[in-house]
């Protein structure tokens, strides 16, 4: 048989399909790239584009000339793969295909390379030759009833919740003799949040518990029963506010470095525990000096823990203008003008150097910031 590599005195033939589809794949990632780009950027991409593709026919024409023999190769790909590995046990990406598939391509043809034998006792006929089956039959029940279930049965309970959720809105949005009979009065509007809302919710965190966005729904929906049922009762139910900030809590356990956790935190505080304490201070029946002195330093405490929730996610977004002003807007409101101003002329100095929209601040949030500057001087 011939030789499968050519010899000294015949002349490797060139591999112009390769060639010819670098080209292709070299120009087609300069297009993608270079699509919606300003005429000064596509200079700039224009030449990285040039310097790539000399680099990698360059690459391409030494390594496709070097005679490889199935052990270099095999510890070339070897070396590889552990490096890859070696990375990912510090970092993630094994979940993405553009990592995942060239790995198990370089495992593959790592494997073809060393010629491997069959292993003799699997190769009998017999039990073995069915002993696969079963036990893949029993990997996918597994991952079926313990992975895969939990999460669709989850996501469709979320599904149904939010589809009452959007219900609800829209009735509110009617005029009250419009309004579907389910939600006709507060009571009903209490039954509904419990049964379409809260109930599904529950059910859902119950197969997903380590869903932080789930807890931030079960937070905020918490929080919007204590307000109707304080509307409804005139009394504070505090195990419901509890709940809802317990559900905060555990959403920024599981999502450290999301936002939204510590969000709903800080608005259940300010808009709705606080203002329900300066409504009771400042029009409530009960006109006892120190009833609405206690209501009014009861929200200034809500305001301050706002404050000190919302300054846990500061480190993980210390640019956001939009961030700063809602600290600065809770210190003023606790009665601490010193961290106010020094978080107002954060946001002062972010909004100035924010060059996206959605960075900067909206037009009432920065005359407010004004307001408070010029009220407030440093001490």
């Amino acid at each position: 048989p011939a030789s499968a590599h050519p010899t000294e005195d015949e002349a490797a033939p060139v591999r112009w399909e390769f060639y010819v589809g670098g080209m292709f794949g070299l120009l087609l990632g300069f297009v993608l790239r270079a699509n919606g780009l300003s005429s000064q950027a596509i200079l700039g991409e224009t030449w990285a584009a040039l310097l790539r593709a000399v680099v990698w026919f360059g690459a391409f024409g030494l390594l496709e000339r070097v005679a490889w023999s199935d052990r270099d190769r095999a510890i070339a790909l070897v070396m590889g793969i552990a490096a890859v590995l070696l990375n990912l046990c510090v970092s993630s990406g094994i979940d993405y295909p553009s990592v995942a598939g060239p790995l198990w391509v370089a495992v593959a043809l790592a494997l073809n390379a060393v010629s491997l034998r069959p292993v003799a006792w699997l190769s009998r006929p017999g039990a073995a030759m069915i002993l696969p089956l079963p036990i893949l039959v029993g990997v996918v029940l597994g991952y079926a009833v313990y992975f895969l279930y939990p999460v669709l049965a989850a996501s469709s309970l979320t599904r149904e919740a939010d589809e009452s959720i959007a219900y609800f809105q829209s009735e509110l949005a009617k005029p009250p003799k419009e309004r579907a009979e389910v939600i006709g009065n507060r009571t009903r509007r209490i039954n509904f949040i419990r049964k379409a809302v809260l109930e599904r919710l529950d059910k859902a965190e119950r197969l997903t518990p380590d869903d932080a966005r789930l807890h931030v729904q079960l937070a905020w929906w918490h929080g919007l029963l204590w307000q109707h049922i304080e509307w409804q009762t005139a009394r504070s139910d505090l195990e419901i506010a509890k709940q809802a900030i317990r559900y905060g809590d555990e959403a920024t356990r599981l999502d450290a470095e999301g936002g939204q956790g510590y969000w709903v935190q800080y608005v259940l505080r300010t808009r709705l525990f606080a203002v329900l304490n300066e409504e009771v201070a400042a029009k409530g029946p009960n006109r006892d000096p120190l009833f609405v002195a206690a209501r009014e330093r009861d929200a200034r405490r809500q305001y301050e823990l706002a404050a000190l929730k919302l300054e846990e996610y500061l480190p993980y977004d210390p640019t956001d203008a939009t961030l700063r002003y809602q600290l600065a807007r809770a210190w003023f409101k606790a009665g601490d003008k010193e961290k106010g101003r020094e978080q107002a002329e954060a946001a002062a100095r972010l909004d100035a150097a924010a060059v996206l929209p959605t960075r900067k601040l909206a037009d009432r949030h920065r005359e407010q910031v004004q307001k408070w500057l010029s009220s407030s001087p440093p001490g």
